[in-house]
């Protein structure tokens, strides 16, 4: 819907819906993504496939690899190692700038790894996958540790400044805990503002607010 009213105004916009990796077997997948083809929308999918949806591995649920779902749609895929920060940077760039051209739907499979389970009531390690393949993730494809060694061969970084900004990230991050710890609740009244769109008790649906309930005598 956005993509399309990007496109209905002219804006020089571009739409990037991010999704799980279980995402691409739902029907309103490729319904959403054979549209915007249709209709040529400037529209960037990025799957963010970290290879398991939930705790079933993608390959046990979908005959196709991933970087193959959107071709039946005509939509160009594009295949990125999203643990490297300055190779996912220049892909979208680059993507980016090609539908601002007219390119029309992008489908992007993001290839990344989920360090933690997949909620609280998921061990880091559990029935689906060793703690050995979570730890050798960890070691050799966290992009933090990519983009810093390659900072630091580059002479662009030093241990002090690492430290430095870790120090002030902590910092930033302390701050904000304790600015929301120390707020007020906010009023019973505050949870219907600033949503998209209200239901009344009948199930209508009004975008304007100006909808009124059916009279029902």
């Amino acid at each position: 819907g956005m993509a399309w009213a990007v496109k209905y105004r002219g804006e020089d916009r571009v739409v990037v819906c991010f999704m799980g990796d279980a995402a691409v077997n739902q029907g309103v997948f490729h319904e959403s993504m054979n549209m915007a083809a249709i209709w040529e929308l400037p529209v960037l999918y990025v799957v963010e496939n970290n290879d398991y949806g939930m705790g079933t591995k993608f390959e046990r649920v979908s005959k196709t690899e991933m970087a193959r779902k959107s071709a039946s749609h005509g939509v160009p895929a594009t295949v990125v190692n999203g643990q490297d920060v300055l190779e996912t940077y220049r892909a979208f760039e680059a993507l980016t700038a090609r539908v601002r051209e007219g390119a029309g739907p992008q489908f992007v499979d993001l290839r990344t790894y989920r360090f933690r389970g997949h909620s609280m009531s998921d061990p880091v390690a559990g029935t689906y996958r060793s703690k050995e393949e979570v730890e050798t993730k960890q070691d050799q494809e966290d992009p933090i540790k990519i983009l810093r060694n390659r900072m630091m061969d580059a002479g662009l970084l030093t241990q002090d400044d690492l430290e430095a900004l870790d120090a002030e990230v902590r910092q930033v991050v302390e701050e904000a805990v304790a600015f929301a710890d120390e707020s007020p609740d906010p009023d019973p009244s505050a949870i219907y503002d600033y949503v998209y769109s209200h239901i009344n008790e009948h199930g209508r649906l009004f975008f304007d607010g100006r909808g009124e309930a059916p009279d029902h005598g």
